[in-house]
């Protein structure tokens, strides 16, 4: 595999956990965070797997967290370790963004496929947006 489709295949298991759909399955979750999982949340607190899990499932499904993301970087440390970085923020009800972050993963090859073993979101200020249409962030223009 190239590392252009590992990126494609590593953003788009990224991008499934920021589906509220998706989020919420604890079975879907629980296969792709490591059991050894932790994360450095932009709150500054941290989050073992078992947190996390218990977090995803009791979000509120009638307001579940949006989020965009974009700017995909990727590391391939070896064949089976990679540092998956990019830029997200959480989109509104009317479409704005806020909570915007530096997003960085730690994804490791394993039995089960890749999982993610390490997550960490940093604050950052207010980036541009690389729209192709506002339809993106769930707004109609």
């Amino acid at each position: 595999m190239t590392t252009h489709e590992l990126k494609d295949v590593l953003k788009a298991l990224e991008v499934a956990l920021h589906q509220p759909e998706r989020r919420g399955d604890a079975h879907f979750a629980g296969k792709l965070l490591h059991d050894d999982f932790v994360e450095f949340g932009s709150s500054g607190q941290a989050y073992d797997k078992a947190r996390i899990m218990d977090y995803l499932v009791r979000e509120e499904p009638a307001a579940p967290i949006r989020v965009w993301s974009q700017d995909y970087q990727l590391q391939v440390q070896n064949g089976q370790l990679c540092l998956l970085l990019y830029k997200s923020a959480h989109i509104g009800a009317e479409g704005s963004l806020s909570g915007h972050a530096l997003r960085s993963s730690v994804w490791l090859q394993t039995g089960e496929g890749w999982q993610m073993i390490f997550h960490q979101g940093t604050p950052m200020a207010p980036f541009d947006v690389a729209l192709v249409n506002e339809s993106q962030l769930g707004v109609e223009p």
